[in-house]
């Protein structure tokens, strides 16, 4: 399934919901969040690295140890820019 795929299913579910307290999205509104779900996807892998990099750069929150308050692990925020560490960080995050 493709991004655009799942953008869709979700919102055509959510207009096909029979509870009465949703409103129904526009086409309007459903092509703008399809065009976001899109370009998130498309730019995952560089939005993880920011925030990786801004979480990493606070330095409260390594001090009180609250990465994973952010979606991130410890490891990732303290590993070495080398790129040795990258294998074995990508098989924690698919646990």
């Amino acid at each position: 399934i493709t991004a655009g795929g799942i953008a869709m299913n979700a919102i055509d579910k959510r207009n096909n919901d029979k509870d009465d307290t949703s409103e129904k999205f526009t086409m309007e509104e459903s092509q703008v969040i399809s065009g976001r779900v899109v370009g998130v996807v498309m730019r995952m892998r560089e939005l993880e690295e920011l925030l990786v990099r801004r979480v990493g750069g606070v330095t409260w929150v390594k001090k009180y140890g609250e990465e994973e308050s952010f979606g991130v692990l410890k490891a990732e925020c303290s590993s070495d820019d080398d790129g040795n560490d990258e294998e074995e960080l990508e098989k924690k995050l698919r646990e």
